[in-house]
């Protein structure tokens, strides 16, 4: 009875039933919507909305995503952050008149346009850009390098 209920739904509804409502949430953790699943996301890679509610990722598209039940119960945190945001380094452009960071490589890339900043910032090249006139830095490098000009 249980095999003729299951071969009766379509496997759109099978894969209904198993997905679960999420939560939309700013960076700071304020609320922001709530959607059936993650496909009901319009506009958005449902995947990776899942790999954030799974923990495998903690933000996508500038946003946290959780399961639902788990933001209701107050079942989550964000400690998983600490883990995953080494991979994503903050990046440190020095231009001869200002300092400008961004929060993660791509953000960089995106906004200077410039593909090699990874490279560049791992010193794999020299850390000036001639292409962006700026020296370019993890921003842990930078700190390391700031704090030693002020010790010496």
């Amino acid at each position: 009875e249980v095999h003729d209920n299951l071969y009766s739904l379509s496997t759109k509804e099978l894969s209904n039933k198993k997905s679960k409502a999420i939560v939309q949430l700013d960076l700071d953790g304020q609320f922001v919507a709530e959607h059936k699943n993650a496909k009901c996301v319009v506009d958005i890679d449902s995947t990776n909305i899942n790999r954030c509610c799974n923990k495998k990722m903690c933000t996508y598209k500038g946003y946290r995503w959780l399961f639902a039940d788990e933001y209701y119960n107050g079942n989550f945190s964000f400690k998983q952050d600490d883990r995953i945001n080494k991979r994503a380094n903050s990046i440190i452009l020095v231009y001869k008149d200002r300092i400008e960071k961004f929060n993660s490589i791509r953000e960089c890339m995106r906004a200077t346009d410039y593909k090699n900043v990874s490279n560049i910032a791992k010193g794999k090249y020299n850390h000036y850009s001639k292409k962006l006139d700026c020296y370019i830095y993890y921003e842990e490098k930078y700190l390391e390098m700031e704090c030693g000009n002020l010790i010496a």
